[in-house]
C-alpha cells in the first residue's frame, strides 16, 4: 500500500503532526498558463519504477525530460514558467539544492519536518534572484551532449528531501517570485502527489 506525502497547506507547509494522509486529488483541472497564474493544473500521474516511486506530473506532459545518469534517475518539467524535478540517487539531498543555487542571491527558509512514505522527510523553501543567463550540457542516453541555453528569473523555490528504499530522494518545485500564493494550491499537490511503492 503506497502511502502519500501528508502535507497540510494554509500560508506554509504543514509540520510533522499536522499531516493528513490520503490520495491525490483527481479532480481534473485547468492546463497550467503562466499568464493565468491562479488557474489550477491538471495532472497526471507519472510512475518511476526504477526508484519505486509515483508522483503527479502536468497533463500535457510538455517539457517533460526523464532520464538516468549513472545511478541518479531525474524527471524534471517544465512548462510556461512553472518546473518541478525530482532526483533519486546518491547526494541528491537539501545539501545539493542549496549548491545548485550557489551562484544566485538566496534566501532560504527554515528547514521543516514533513511526513513522507511513514518516515520523516524534511522540506525548506528560498526566494531566488534573478541571474544571468547560462548554457550546460545534458547528457543524452546516446552518449552526446544536448547544449541548452538558460535565464533565470526571480523564484520562489521549494525542495523536499527523504529516503526510500535506502536511496535518497529530493523533489524541487519552482514558480516565478510573486507568484508562490497563486500556485500554493499546486504546489501543495505536486508534493502530496509524491507516493512510495
Amino acid at each position: 500500500m503506497s502511502t502519500l506525502l501528508a502535507i497540510m497547506f494554509r500560508g506554509g507547509w504543514g509540520r510533522r503532526g499536522g499531516a493528513v494522509e490520503g490520495p491525490a486529488d483527481p479532480a481534473p483541472h485547468a492546463t497550467p498558463d503562466p499568464m493565468e497564474p491562479e488557474m489550477t493544473p491538471k495532472w497526471t500521474t507519472h510512475p518511476l519504477p526504477e526508484v519505486d516511486l509515483t508522483l503527479d506530473i502536468f497533463d500535457d506532459r510538455s517539457g517533460l525530460t526523464v532520464r538516468t545518469d549513472g545511478e541518479v534517475h531525474a524527471l524534471v518539467q517544465e512548462t510556461g514558467a512553472i518546473r518541478l524535478g525530482i532526483w533519486a540517487g546518491p547526494g541528491q539531498d537539501l545539501d545539493r539544492w542549496r549548491e545548485r543555487l550557489a551562484l544566485r542571491q538566496v534566501s532560504f527558509g527554515p528547514v521543516d519536518d514533513v511526513e513522507v512514505c511513514s518516515a520523516t522527510g524534511r522540506l525548506q523553501t528560498a526566494e531566488v534572484a534573478a541571474a544571468a543567463g547560462a548554457i550546460g550540457g545534458w547528457p543524452q542516453g546516446d552518449g552526446t551532449i544536448e547544449h541548452r541555453a538558460a535565464e533565470f528569473g526571480a523564484e520562489h523555490q521549494a525542495a523536499m528531501h527523504f529516503v526510500h528504499g535506502g536511496r535518497s530522494v529530493l523533489v524541487t518545485w519552482a514558480v516565478p517570485l510573486g507568484q508562490r500564493e497563486a500556485w500554493a494550491a499546486a504546489e501543495a499537490h505536486f508534493f502530496g502527489g509524491v507516493r512510495c511503492g
